[in-house]
């Protein structure tokens, strides 16, 4: 079984536990898990350092690995911010 089924399983059996709890426990979990994505971000070196992103689903996984190569236009506009600026 290659890592991604591994992992899909282990999602899919994580997923079906907590669909298994109680209407309150499973609200309360749900708030928690959200809360701790919120703040786990995913990095990309740029040649300027590196951007955080905060990940809600597989398409901005994949659009900020690739954003580098994709968005020139972007990349520009971004290399003008501040040091330390958010948005």
């Amino acid at each position: 079984m290659s890592e991604r089924d591994t992992m899909k399983q282990e999602f899919a059996s994580a997923l079906e536990r907590l669909r298994q709890l109680p209407e309150a426990a499973r609200a309360r979990l749900h708030g928690i898990f959200a809360q701790a994505l919120l703040k786990e971000t995913f990095e990309v070196s740029t040649p300027h350092g590196r951007v955080s992103f905060v990940l809600l689903g597989h398409v901005a996984a994949i659009r900020a690995q690739s954003m580098l190569r994709k968005q020139p236009a972007t990349i520009e506009w971004i290399d003008r911010f501040h040091r330390n600026s958010v948005f």
